[in-house]
């Protein structure tokens, strides 16, 4: 028995013939949108051997403008609302199906808008890594100002949010201080062992 997958490229290889002078019914040749659509089906092909790719939130679509199915340009009344999720290099909107090769430029956005935005420890900590206990600590210190909070807990205590940008601003700096110590001790270390071998 033939191979599903053989029995169409045959298929296909023998209507290229046809595809050539074939047109619509304005006069315009169809092969670019068989191409098109014969991608689209590879493309669909791969996804289910290869199974679900992880996909980034890549922001709100805002495309002012739709393609109609002649892929001719159209403006929109109002900018296109949709979420673009995609990869590394490509983002295509769910709703409008526009792609999106901006994504590197999309994601510095989205990091911006989140660094504005407070939250409370434990939501930074799931999405940094950050320590709850760690940022509770600086607040505690005096080295954070809650933001505000955001309810209450089960006994009564506003739980208080943070400014993602202070926090990150804080790890950092955090960070900086005990590489810089690190290098310090090794210098230190160094000298010693130099110092005992002369």
């Amino acid at each position: 028995m033939t191979d599903p997958l053989i029995a169409a490229a045959r298929f296909l290889a023998q209507q290229l013939p046809w595809l050539r002078h074939a047109t619509d019914a304005q006069g315009a040749p169809v092969a670019a949108d068989v191409f098109r659509e014969i991608g689209d089906c590879a493309a669909r092909m791969r996804s289910l051997v290869d199974g679900p790719r992880e996909q980034m939130f890549l922001g709100v679509c805002g495309a002012t403008v739709t393609w109609d199915e002649d892929l001719n340009e159209t403006p929109r009344d109002q900018p296109c609302a949709g979420y673009v999720f995609g990869n590394t290099k490509l983002g295509i909107c769910r709703a409008c199906k526009a792609r999106w090769d901006d994504v590197d430029q999309r994601l510095e956005g989205l990091r911006g808008e989140v660094r504005a935005r407070a939250y409370r420890a434990t939501q930074i900590e799931e999405a940094y890594g950050i320590s709850a206990k760690t940022i509770l600590s600086w607040r505690d210190r005096g080295q954070l100002v809650p933001h505000g909070s955001d309810g209450y807990d089960q006994r009564g205590v506003p739980r208080p949010t943070f400014n993602v940008g202070d926090v990150l601003d804080l790890a950092a700096q955090n960070a900086a201080r005990r590489e810089e110590r690190r290098v310090d001790r090794e210098r230190r270390a160094a000298r010693r062992n130099a110092e005992m071998g002369a």
